[in-house]
């Protein structure tokens, strides 16, 4: 009778580490769905003419930020809010109610895009905000 109770025991010692195991990849899964670009950006642009391998210059003031459910806000003239969507190495920026302009950014780097659309008369680029 004493070996099949140690045997209960060690059995339900088991099927708690397998269900720790279970809520863990859970959450790894959550977390894993949420979109790789979001989070906080600068704008930067380069000069007219810059050389190659300039490094873009930060416009103070204007951000953007991606949140993981899809949505944007971004301040400057004028502010915007809207939804965005990443394809492969794009990122469209919808604004809620057809209110402002469509962006589209594309990655040079896990911590860069360029804007391609709407053009601007220097090129214009998103840079991530390091995490503090």
């Amino acid at each position: 009778m004493r070996q099949y109770e140690n045997m209960q025991i060690g059995l339900h010692k088991v099927s708690n580490g397998i269900g720790l195991v279970g809520v863990l990849l859970l959450a790894m899964m959550v977390v894993g769905c949420q979109k790789g670009s979001a989070g906080r950006f600068q704008q930067a642009t380069l000069a007219a003419g810059a050389p190659e391998g300039t490094k873009p210059s930060i416009v103070g003031g204007i951000e953007l930020s991606l949140d993981g459910g899809g949505t944007y806000k971004m301040n400057g003239f004028p502010a915007t809010e809207g939804s965005w969507k990443e394809e492969g190495e794009e990122i469209t920026l919808t604004p809620k109610d057809g209110k402002g302009e469509k962006y589209v950014l594309r990655k040079k780097s896990a911590d860069e895009y360029e804007q391609v659309e709407p053009k601007r008369s220097v090129p214009t680029f998103w840079i991530r905000v390091p995490k503090t």
